[in-house]
């Protein structure tokens, strides 16, 4: 059980550096075109960018929506609202003096 976990440990170190290698020499490999590119990127300030472009015509009508009719209500529907509502607990620092 322990060499199996040696050659498993092993195995992971060597794929490690291997890959490793591998990627730093695709990296000097690159075009000439795309390291320019990426040197010039290191030049340019870094943070937001935008860009603004011309937009296109939106048209002048807006949706209007329409307002639900509403009443008041009476003082026995009130109360039967507040009826429903759970009792406000008050504690003893609730009230303190203004200073």
């Amino acid at each position: 059980m322990i060499r199996l976990k040696t050659y498993t440990c092993l195995l992971l170190i060597v794929s490690i550096y291997l890959g490793a290698v591998v990627f730093g020499q695709n990296k000097s490999r690159r075009p000439a075109r795309q390291r320019a590119a990426d040197n010039s990127m290191k030049d340019e300030n870094k943070g937001l960018r935008f860009r603004l472009s011309q937009g296109a015509e939106q048209s002048e009508s807006a949706v209007v929506s329409s307002v639900a009719p509403a009443s008041p209500l009476s003082d026995s529907e009130t109360q039967n609202v507040l009826k429903r509502l759970p009792p406000i607990k008050a504690t003893e620092t609730d009230e303190q003096d203004f200073a």
